[in-house]
């Protein structure tokens, strides 16, 4: 998605405890209600300025969260559709958020398989930087 920061003037917050909100949609717009994939479809993007989503104890300004990793949940697997933004793949993660709540964390870093590959963190997207050495070869 692009955002125009010219565009959104004060949309975009100018301090260390907000941030910009940009969430893709995609919906049908078939001009007939019913349970089919769409002919027509459109994409846009929905913004708005936010503060910290997660509660941090003592501050306003943004911190790194806290994530319970527990491979004995899982959140999509091969053949389901946990790949796919759907309104009916949230509900079943609701008891595990509150177990991870539970066990002092913000949210959960969902695993899935024998080598626990990560797949998804809660409500948010993760990035990851691995540096490694190279080897050299003769």
């Amino acid at each position: 998605a692009v955002v125009s920061t010219q565009s959104t003037g004060d949309w975009v917050p100018d301090t260390s405890s907000a941030s910009l909100y940009i969430r893709p949609t995609f919906i049908s717009t078939d001009p007939v209600i019913g349970v089919r994939p769409p002919t027509e479809a459109r994409l846009f993007c929905i913004t708005g300025p936010v503060g910290p989503y997660y509660e941090q104890k003592g501050t306003e300004l943004f911190n790194s969260v806290k994530l319970m990793a527990d491979p004995q949940f899982v959140r999509a697997w091969e053949g389901g559709i946990g790949a796919y933004k759907a309104g009916g793949n949230y509900a079943p993660t609701l008891h595990v958020q509150k177990i991870a709540s539970e066990r002092g964390c913000q949210q959960v870093l969902w695993l899935y398989g024998e080598d626990m590959q990560m797949t998804e963190a809660g409500t948010m997207n993760f990035f990851v930087f691995m540096k490694t050495r190279m080897e050299r070869r003769s």
